[in-house]
């Protein structure tokens, strides 16, 4: 008898526990990007500029932008998501959410207003999967531009058999 529902929450806890696998194995593979993400793919910006903020879209923008195919031609494709860690969430909302530019020169003068232009442009994403220090090459600064994966995926996952659920199996002893 089995009035307290213990069986069933096996059932559930083993589901989950094959979906958090999924998730280990999938930003496992994003992550170990040593051989993807390379200045020699022209698809990486380190330094000083590289931070999440108004010039460090810009840099990768252009460099999106300018990507191009393994026979040298241009992709043609534009940025959609803004992919973050967790611990750059907030700043990815705003970026995105903001409309106006406040600026100030050194003198912390303040400099006339201007437009953001990248209020809306890209959707913000976060995964606390990127700062998980588990898994090679986590960070709590790096981001990440990517294309609509309904037109150029970063990443592919297949299934067998095209089941993508775990499949738990029971029976009454």
């Amino acid at each position: 008898n089995d009035d307290l529902g213990a069986r069933s929450t096996v059932s559930r806890r083993l589901g989950r526990g094959g979906a958090l696998k999924l998730n280990t194995v999938f930003w496992g593979a994003f992550l170990d990007n040593s051989a993807f993400f390379t200045a020699g793919h022209a698809n990486v910006s380190t330094g000083a500029g590289s931070a999440l903020g108004l010039a460090g879209l810009a840099v990768a923008d252009v460099m999106f932008r300018l990507l191009t195919d393994p026979d040298g031609n241009l992709m043609g494709i534009t940025p959609k998501i803004l992919l973050v860690p967790t611990a750059l969430r907030v700043t990815s909302v705003n970026l995105m959410n903001s409309t106006t530019v406040v600026a100030t020169t050194t003198a912390n003068s303040p400099l006339p207003d201007q437009n953001s232009a990248f209020a809306g442009m890209f959707t913000p994403v976060s995964t606390p999967y990127l700062q998980d220090s588990t898994l090679t090459g986590y960070s709590t600064a790096a981001w990440y531009l990517l294309a609509d994966p309904n037109d150029v995926p970063v990443i592919e996952v297949a299934f067998l058999n095209g089941v993508e659920m775990p499949t738990v199996e029971s029976a009454d002893a």
